[in-house]
């Protein structure tokens, strides 16, 4: 389980169409650190709920399983900066980029594949 921001620690809020529905997930270990819960999840410790852009790689091989994926849950993303760069056409050009570029990595996964053997992605 992941303690992240002012998420209530062991709750999933799952939104699927107008449909929201907040559940209750039990864990034997728990982290702040995304990346450690995916590498529990790859060791076979469990499932966990990570953003596509932290985990497509991982799905596309095969690693992971994607489970629910009709359901989904709320990730935002802020670009945060000192007033001073509010002009800075630098900064605005990566916002920009991102906005291009977030979706994107949001996308579907193809289609849910049967486990298979671990690749090396070393």
């Amino acid at each position: 389980m992941i303690k992240e921001r002012d998420h209530p620690f062991g709750h999933w809020s799952l939104r699927s169409g107008q449909n929201e529905e907040t559940v209750r997930v039990p864990a034997s270990m728990s982290t702040n650190h995304g990346e450690i819960a995916v590498a529990w999840a790859l060791d076979g410790q469990g499932i966990v709920l990570r953003s596509l852009w932290d985990v497509r790689q991982f799905l596309e091989v095969g690693r992971l399983v994607r489970v629910l994926p009709e359901w989904r849950q709320e990730a935002n993303v802020w670009a945060v900066y000192p007033d001073r760069l509010q002009s800075s056409a630098k900064v605005r050009v990566c916002v920009q980029w991102l906005e291009e570029v977030l979706p994107r990595l949001t996308t579907a996964v193809p289609a849910v594949r049967e486990p298979g053997p671990t690749a090396d992605l070393g």
